[in-house]
């Protein structure tokens, strides 16, 4: 049995990336028991063991035409039970969500389930400004409202 565990930062992108084995080609993606699993406990860290190694191994990666053709399957790292929201959904309900979840992106996805996009906490930054000023503006108004006429 896999366990199955989120990517969710970049450093612990960082910490698989250290492990070259995790790299595949396209003739083996299909299966998962060519490479070895790292546990969870190995790639969740507070902070990188060695910054200027992974600062080469990240730049010998992106230069090194080696590298060019391989990948990296995240699929036994990935939390399939992940919240998602349908393209269709509206802006309002999507807030909402991200509010009381306490959520930092939120995968779009079309009806096949296939992911189409991500909203970040900076893409609903200007919608919760708006809702800031709604609410500022109704405080205002009822304000006004109440104080007496002279």
């Amino acid at each position: 049995m896999v366990n199955v565990f989120l990517v969710k930062t970049r450093l612990e992108l960082c910490m698989l990336l250290e492990h070259e084995p995790v790299f595949e080609t396209e003739t083996n993606h299909d299966s998962l028991s060519c490479c070895p699993l790292l546990l969870y406990q190995k790639i969740t860290v507070e902070k990188l063991p060695d910054p200027p190694q992974a600062t080469t191994l990240l730049n010998r990666y992106s230069t090194d035409p080696q590298y060019q053709q391989l990948f990296i399957n995240l699929e036994p790292y990935i939390n399939k039970s992940a919240v998602s929201v349908q393209a269709h959904f509206s802006l309002q309900c999507t807030y909402i969500i991200f509010r009381t979840l306490g959520l930092r992106h939120l995968t779009v996805v079309d009806l096949q389930n296939r992911v189409v996009g991500i909203i970040t906490r900076n893409d609903l930054m200007s919608f919760q400004l708006e809702e800031r000023l709604v609410c500022q503006l109704a405080l205002q108004k009822r304000d006004s409202d109440e104080q007496p006429l002279d």
